[in-house]
């Protein structure tokens, strides 16, 4: 799977446990849902959305329809895979919750949207700012523009001398190289969901022109983004597979 899709239905009560190569985020429109992750037993409702990391083993029952994203594991930042981890369930805050309200009325309506993958972006940003450094949430709010050091060392109320240090210490990467992947990540982003050029997705991921763009989207992926966006372009559904169904990979894979 290399997209992002979105489901609404039932869960069968008679499905087994089971894991595979993509994540989930389940947002519950009933009182009662079960999910099992692990070893843990957690009993959700619409006060809660759940994150089900890739290669984790888990069981959803539900007796009424409920709202499923899958998402392809290299999709997630390695970054947020500790503190998904440590705390899968995530309250429903007032903010969010105008939110939940459209995402559930387009996947009523238009399931097949691509409205709801940008809400899906939104949704899970804010589901994870809690638990990041007020440097990563900078960098990842203005990632299209000239970030430097000294900026996020003084988000942090830490000398510059130090940060870079600091940072990788708090993440394990630097600042630097987080931003370049988060930039690499959109880019992979905006060539599957959108027809934009490359020069337009270039100058919106931060990045001066097209061939600086081209050179560090190679070196990231081994691809150049029209190569990318080619390998890519036949998926451009979202799927109606249930979910405990296996990956099935690309014809040329």
């Amino acid at each position: 799977m290399h997209k992002i899709e979105c489901c609404y239905d039932h869960v069968h009560s008679y499905m087994t446990g089971h894991s595979h190569l993509y994540a989930h985020v389940i947002i519950p429109l009933s009182q009662m849902l079960y999910l099992r992750i692990d070893d843990n037993d957690y009993w959700l409702n619409t006060e809660n959305i759940a994150i089900v990391l890739p290669n984790v083993f888990h069981r959803i029952i539900c007796t009424e329809k409920f709202i499923w994203f899958n998402i392809p594991g290299e999709m997630l930042y390695k970054n947020d895979a500790e503190p998904i981890s440590r705390s899968p369930v995530f309250i429903v805050t007032d903010q969010l919750r105008p939110l939940i309200a459209l995402i559930h009325y387009e996947a009523q309506t238009h399931i097949e949207s691509d409205a709801l993958r940008y809400l899906f972006y939104y949704l899970y940003s804010k589901l994870l700012d809690k638990h990041k450094l007020k440097s990563v949430i900078y960098i990842e709010s203005h990632f299209s523009e000239p970030i430097t050091l000294s900026e996020l060392a003084r988000l942090e109320n830490y000398n510059p001398t130090y940060f870079n240090s600091w940072f990788k210490e708090q993440t394990g990467t630097t600042p630097g190289e987080y931003l370049a992947e988060l930039r690499i990540k959109k880019a992979e982003e905006l060539l599957i969901n959108t027809k934009y050029q490359i020069l337009d997705i270039a100058l919106q991921c931060g990045y001066t022109n097209a061939s600086a763009f081209t050179r560090a989207f190679r070196m990231r992926t081994g691809l150049s983004p029209q190569k990318y966006r080619l390998r890519n372009k036949s998926i451009v559904k979202y799927s109606n597979r249930s979910y405990w169904e296996p990956d099935v990979p690309l014809e040329d894979e």
